[in-house]
């Protein structure tokens, strides 16, 4: 497993706190994907490389209590213990907090990527000098998207790697898990490109009604067309 440290760590309360700070950043590297690390002190001195005696001091300061702690949960702890009758074994209290951060930030990194690539293979392509990138944009993914899916466009992509799968996902992540058929209905309207444009434009900046936004935008995007 893996984790991603923010830089936060070096701000709070842990700040000074050597053995604190370096316990927490190897259970987060070693949790699983709940934030449960059901090592033994025994276990984490030899995954670690590092003192028992260094690793204890730092649970105990991850155990307390902190007033301070930017997450209220379990009244600032770090840690909690996943059973009451062992030394050993713990859950990482903000780690499913931090976990939906890092997921959403590498959703977006990932369509970011996605529509650069896509955009600069259809420069390299585009031969038509009378119609902008976008169009050629749009209309290369039309035929993409009508070749790629045999299901109605308001049902999901299955493959974890297909791009479309990313398209997805963002989209119900910034409109909700009932917008499948709002999506389904933007791309049929304009294109794949165009309503990644929009969910991309809302997931950096969020909407008081993103629905609403949504689907204005897209039926703005159909409106408009470029005239040789």
């Amino acid at each position: 497993m893996y984790g991603k440290v923010y830089s936060q760590i070096f701000d709070g309360t842990l700040h000074g706190h050597l053995e604190a700070t370096a316990v927490f950043m190897a259970m987060i590297a070693l949790a699983d994907s709940d934030g449960v690390v059901d090592l033994t002190l025994t276990a984490l001195t030899s995954r670690t490389g590092w003192p028992q005696e260094f690793i204890e001091r730092g649970i105990r300061a991850l155990e307390q209590t902190d007033d301070h702690s930017r997450t209220p949960d379990e009244d600032g702890r770090r840690i909690v213990r996943l059973r009451p009758n062992t030394d050993w074994g713990w859950r990482i209290t903000n780690y499913l907090k931090y976990r939906e951060i890092r997921d959403e930030s590498s959703r977006r990194d990932y369509m970011r990527r996605y529509m650069r690539d896509r955009r600069s293979k259809q420069a390299v392509n585009s031969v038509n000098t009378c119609k902008p990138p976008l169009a050629h944009a749009e209309a290369d993914t039309d035929k993409e998207l009508r070749a790629a899916v045999a299901a109605p466009t308001d049902s999901e992509p299955d493959s974890p790697d297909d791009p479309r799968k990313a398209l997805w996902d963002l989209g119900v992540s910034v409109l909700g898990n009932q917008a499948r058929s709002l999506i389904g209905a933007a791309i049929k309207r304009t294109s794949e490109t165009k309503v990644a444009e929009v969910l991309g434009y809302m997931a950096a900046k969020p909407m008081a009604d993103p629905r609403a936004y949504f689907s204005a935008a897209t039926r703005e995007s159909e409106k408009r067309g470029f005239v040789c």
